[in-house]
This record gives C-alpha cells, structure tokens and sequence, in this order.
C-alpha cells in the first residue's frame, strides 16, 4: 500500500493541493488509505483506476458511491460489476462528468459559488432566517445552490432532511442553527459528512463540544465549518491564480 499511497498523493497535491494544505500530509495519507481500502471494495486495485477513485471521493465526498444524492453512482458500480474495472472506471467517470458538469458548473464556477455562499451568514443571521421546518430547510438549500437542488429532486431533498435530522439527533445539534448548517454541508460535501476522511473537522469537532448547550455547540460548529470553507476558497483563488 505504501507505493500505491504515494502515487496517490502525488496526484492530490497535483490535482487537489488545496485539500492537502488544510488536511496536512498525515492526514492526507490517512484519507488516501481509506480511498485505497474503498476503491479496493469495488476491485479497482490498478494506480490509475485508485487514483481516479480517490479523486471522486474528494469531488463527491469519500462515500459517493452510497451517498443517496447520487444514486447515479452506485448504480453504474453495481451495473458493471462484471466488467473490467478499467471498463467501470471510465464508465463512471464519463457518468459523472454527465451528472455533475450542470449541477457545477464546467470548471466548477457553480460549485465554487455555493461554496463561498455558505460561509458568509453569521450565527445570528442563520438563526434569524431558518426556523428548523422542513420548509425553511428547502429554501436554505435552494438559496445555496439552486441547480443542485433541482437536479436532486423532492424524493431525494426529503431523503437528505430526513438523514440530517438523524445525523444532527446523533450529535447533539438540534437548535434550527445547528441543523442548518449541517445539512449544508451534507448538501455540499456528501451525506456521509461526519465520517469522511477527507473532512476529519466535522467529526472531531463534534466529539470534541459533545455534551454542551446545544445552541453553543451549534455556534461552535458553525465558526469551524466557515473558518474551513473560507479556508478553501482563499487557497483555491490563490491556486487558481486568482487574487488574495
């Protein structure tokens, strides 16, 4: 595996450095693991086909392929379960590109806004506008990213309320702020948010603030997920070229 992992990272820091800035290379390694251990799930051990796999996790979030946002994705897996993984890969490759290129935009430009959108509230202007209902939760989401929304559907936006409801029950976030932003960055990150390797914060800050007032723990995780987006996008203009 220690080859594989550093043909995998040097692929990352290529394609993605800006994720391997705020991981930081211990944990960039240790995502890259469980990309590998994933992509291995699914029988694609070539560097190639890993290292594209391992790509998408980071594009999609690490558990796309059973994320219910994109059902396209475990779908194309199960269907060509007895072809050649080369032939799977670029399968779902040309899948996702299909999917994905109107929801993002073709160089991300769609993505990149509902990104920069999401952190610019404040605690106090969240709590303000969504009251926690199953309504003001669909505007949020629409008001965030409008194409997403849409591409999703009503059957799947209820599937995701439901699951963040759960998720945010599990840990302790259950003001209207704290569930807001949760399901925000399920919506924009994956359904899986709180064990994705690639975003160990959200897990470890919640473990961390578990067992405090609700409403705080919701102020707290709300300062770390903006912190983190903000984070993002800076390094993404800089990398991109683009001003400081």
């Amino acid at each position: 595996m220690t080859r594989l992992r550093e043909v995998v990272l040097r692929h990352l820091w290529k394609r993605f450095p800006q994720h391997c800035v705020i991981l930081t290379d211990p944990l960039t390694r240790r995502a890259i693991d469980a990309g590998i251990e994933r992509a291995a799930s699914h029988r694609f051990r070539d560097d190639g086909d890993v290292r594209a796999f391992v790509m998408l996790m980071v594009l999609l979030g690490s558990h796309f392929d059973e994320d219910p946002q994109l059902p396209w994705a475990g779908e194309h897996l199960r269907r060509t379960e007895g072809a050649t993984r080369r032939e799977a890969m670029i399968g779902l490759l040309a899948a996702t590109s299909a999917q994905m290129e109107p929801v993002i935009g073709r160089n991300g430009e769609y993505y990149r806004y509902a990104l920069t959108r999401a952190a610019e509230p404040d605690f106090e202007e969240i709590a303000a506008t969504y009251d926690g209902s199953d309504d003001s939760l669909r505007a949020m989401l629409r008001h965030l990213h409008w194409r997403k929304f849409q591409a999703l559907g009503d059957e799947r936006v209820e599937r995701m309320l439901a699951d963040a409801r759960a998720a945010t029950a599990r840990h302790g976030l259950t003001t209207p702020p704290g569930i807001v932003v949760y399901l925000a960055l399920m919506f924009l990150l994956g359904s899986a948010i709180d064990s994705d390797p690639f975003h160990p914060w959200v897990n470890q800050t919640l473990a961390y603030y578990g067992g405090i007032d609700p409403d705080e723990l919701a102020r707290l995780f709300h300062a770390e997920a903006t912190g983190i987006l903000r984070r993002y996008a800076r390094l993404d203009r800089v990398m991109r070229g683009g001003s400081h």
